[in-house]
């Protein structure tokens, strides 16, 4: 399921997880099996706390976290409306892929060239 955190999710990933009084935001990293790339699984912050620094600092722990591991890129399939956001980060598109919730939709498959 594209929009849900599963419990396998939870048991194969690593998360990091923002909260004041209540969830404010999460982001997933989850390794893909045979390579030195990581995949951003999940990154969501609740419009109430967005453009507070909350996604930046989740953005910074998973992306120490992508260091340490030596990682050579991260991939994502990115919500078309979130392409910017990603782009800023340095993603670059790189392709498509189809939505796993929509049928007959697609989503920009975004790139993060670790290596430089």
């Amino acid at each position: 399921m594209e929009l849900a955190v599963t419990e396998s999710d939870l048991e194969s990933s690593e998360f990091w997880v923002a909260e004041r009084d209540a969830l404010c935001g999460f982001v997933c990293l989850r390794l893909i099996e045979g390579s030195a790339a990581g995949e951003v699984a999940s990154f969501f912050i609740d419009p109430d706390h967005q453009q507070q620094g909350i996604g930046s600092l989740l953005w910074q722990a998973l992306l120490q976290r992508a260091r340490q591991l030596e990682l050579t890129n991260l991939q994502l399939a990115s919500d078309p409306a979130a392409t910017g956001f990603y782009e800023n980060l340095g993603f670059r598109v790189s392709g498509q892929v189809p939505s796993g919730s929509i049928a007959g939709r697609t989503l920009p498959q975004m790139t993060l060239d670790l290596s430089q």
